[in-house]
Order: structure tokens, then C-alpha cells, then sequence
């Protein structure tokens, strides 16, 4: 009987043994972890702008420029000049009706005749009474009097002179002088029309001196100092090339982005009209910071805390990067710790990546398309 089932159980034996290392072995098998998805992406260089390439705007303006007015109330009786009349310094250009201020002025004269009469009788009583009271004819008190009266007289005569002055100087702004050799640009009144104090009647601008005005960025802005040179360009005139020197820079920035820039137009022969928009390049001057496109930031809860891809060509994959950024200007931002030149940033679908997600750039079909 031993003998007989000793084989089956030695063969029941193997088979258990069998089933539990395959157990073993399948408990042991580790699941494979899925490989992350692979996306198309674009990128961008990170770069610094050339100054020297960099189109700015600025404006034609003179250097002495003036809105001219009559400081006091009239009629406009005289108009002796028009736009884009040549005056010189001192040429009278407009006149008031003088009417009213010719009275005032004889009326003023005649007053000031009177006071200049009553002065002098009362200097000569003054002196009379003084010797009637050396001889012992009048008391003090008459002495006293014609003194007073006579101090009245001589306050009264000043008075009325400081008054027809005010007259004769009424008289000298009724004419509209030309403070400085010019050309006349503009004319915003008619003739025979009532004109209120201070309301401008024309414009004038020198033409010796001709400014360009070019709001420059702030980054831009560093470094630069008078004596700096640029090139315009007359948008209406291709291939115009106009040498511009610097000569002041505003320490205001406009809306903390724009500085105010201050050119002399070299060409001194060239007669460029005021209000004219030139394209200007800097020629010398700090270049701009490092830069990349606004869609390459990703901002989280902390707006202070920013990053970005950067895209590794070795490896093909992408590393999420904190950065410290600048300014912001025309879609793209000022970067000032974090990313050096050269290095490649994605700029879509930054929203879906993972810090080492391996990716594939994204060909454009277009020869036209340059990702920059």
C-alpha cells in the first residue's frame, strides 16, 4: 500500500511546488509605469534686441516756439500776416482797436497834468507858510497843514503817473509784436472778431533750430548721454538718411515705460514742416536686455513667481525654470536672472507641459514663419 501511492504523492508534491513559484513569480512581475506623452511644441531663442535696429518714432517739432495773444480784451483790427509768412523779431504782426485805450490815455494825461499843477501850488504854500511862521505871522499848526498838504499832493501826482503808464503800456499790447525771427505756422483768429484776454491769435516757430522728439523705452533709455547719435529716416522720402545728435533725456518716464527724448537735427539746410513723424534708429546706446515672448511665462497662484520651458536639444526633452522678468513692451518681456542668450523656451502649450516631459518641435510649413 506504501509502496503503491508513494509515487503519486511524490508527483502531487512536484505539482504543488510547481504552482507556487509560478505564484511567486507572478506576485513578484512589476507593473511597466507609462511613458509620458510626447507633445509638439514651438519654441524661441532668448536674445537681446540691437538698439541699432530697433525702429523708434519721433516727432519734428522748433526749438523756439510760441503761441502769440493780446493780454487784455479788443476788437481785431489788424492782421498783417498769414501762415507761412517770414517775420523778424519786433515786426508788429496784429493790432487791437486802439479807440478806447487813445481816450483813456488823454484822459490819463490830463489827470497827471492836474496832479503835477496842485503839487506845485502846494510846494510853493509849504514855503510861504514856513517864512509867515519865521516871522511870526502864523502858528504851527498852518505850518503843519501845508506840509501834509503838500505830501498828499506829491503821493496823488505818483499815482497818477504810475496810472497813465498803465495806459501807454494798455497801448503797447494792443499791437502783437514778433518776439523772435520766424515763420508763422498757424492763425486762430479772424479779423474784425472780439477777442477775449489771453485768446491765441496765431502761432509762431523759428526755423533755425530744428528738435526731434522720440519717446525711447526704459531699458532702452540706459546708458544712454548727450552726444549720442541716431539716423532718421522721412517715411515719405525712402532712402532719406537724417543725422541726429542727442541732447537731453527727460528723467520722467511716461506711464513708467516711455522716456522723452531730446535730437538736433544736424541737417540745418534741411526744412523738415513741424509735426512730421521721423523713423529713428539709435546708433550708440545701451542694447536692450535679454528678452522673450509674453506666451512663454507660466504664472501660478503667486504672481510674483514666474517660469518657464526651456527646451534641451540633447535630450529632447523640457525643464520647468523659475525667472526674475522686467519690464513688459509690445508682447514681450525684459528678462533679468534666470535664462541666458541662446537658450530655447517653448512658447505653446505651455499650460499642458511637465517639468522633463520629452517633446518634439513643431515645423511650420511656411518659409515666412520665424519664431523669434
Amino acid at each position: 500500500m506504501n509502496a503503491t501511492t508513494s509515487p503519486l504523492r511524490r508527483w502531487a508534491h512536484y505539482l504543488l511546488l510547481g504552482l507556487t513559484c509560478l505564484g511567486v513569480a507572478a506576485c513578484s512581475r512589476e507593473e511597466p509605469l507609462p511613458e509620458p506623452a510626447v507633445r509638439s511644441v514651438k519654441v524661441t531663442r532668448v536674445h537681446a534686441a540691437d538698439a541699432e535696429g530697433l525702429p523708434l518714432t519721433g516727432v519734428v517739432r522748433q526749438r523756439q516756439r510760441a503761441e502769440l495773444a493780446f493780454e487784455g480784451a479788443g476788437r481785431l483790427v489788424a492782421l498783417n500776416v498769414d501762415v507761412g509768412d517770414l517775420v523778424k523779431q519786433g515786426q508788429v504782426l496784429a493790432s487791437l482797436d486802439s479807440a478806447v485805450v487813445q481816450l483813456r490815455l488823454k484822459q490819463a494825461q490830463a489827470t497827471l497834468f492836474a496832479s503835477v499843477a496842485q503839487t506845485g501850488e502846494r510846494k510853493r504854500n509849504r514855503l510861504r507858510q514856513q517864512q509867515l511862521f519865521a516871522q511870526g505871522s502864523v502858528a504851527a499848526s498852518a505850518v503843519e497843514q501845508a506840509e501834509t498838504a503838500w505830501q498828499a499832493a506829491v503821493a496823488q501826482q505818483a499815482a497818477d503817473e504810475t496810472a497813465l503808464d498803465l495806459v501807454r503800456r494798455d497801448q503797447r499790447q494792443g499791437q502783437l509784436i514778433a518776439p523772435f525771427n520766424g515763420r508763422i505756422v498757424a492763425r486762430t483768429a479772424q479779423l474784425y472778431s472780439e477777442l477775449s484776454p489771453g485768446q491765441a491769435v496765431m502761432e509762431l516757430e523759428a526755423t533755425d533750430a530744428a528738435q526731434v522728439i522720440v519717446p525711447i523705452p526704459v531699458e532702452q533709455a540706459i546708458g544712454l548721454k548727450p552726444g549720442d547719435r541716431a539716423v532718421a529716416t522721412d517715411p515719405s522720402a525712402p532712402g532719406s538718411s537724417l543725422p541726429l545728435v542727442l541732447e537731453g533725456l527727460s528723467m520722467r518716464a511716461q506711464n513708467g515705460v516711455l522716456q522723452s527724448a531730446r535730437f538736433r537735427l544736424l541737417a540745418n539746410d534741411l526744412a523738415l514742416p513741424s509735426g512730421v513723424n521721423l523713423t529713428v534708429n539709435l546708433v550708440s546706446g545701451a542694447p536692450l536686455p535679454l528678452s522673450i515672448p509674453t506666451q512663454a511665462l507660466r504664472v501660478g497662484a503667486d504672481p510674483r513667481q514666474v517660469q518657464v520651458f526651456v527646451y534641451d536639444p540633447a535630450l529632447g526633452k523640457v525643464t520647468l525654470r523659475d525667472i526674475r522678468i522686467g519690464l513688459i513692451d509690445q508682447g514681450r518681456v525684459a528678462i533679468d536672472a534666470g535664462l541666458a542668450e541662446g537658450e530655447q523656451v517653448v512658447t505653446t502649450g505651455v499650460a499642458f507641459l511637465d517639468d522633463g516631459q520629452p517633446v518634439n518641435l513643431l515645423q511650420s510649413s511656411s518659409r515666412l514663419s520665424v519664431t523669434q
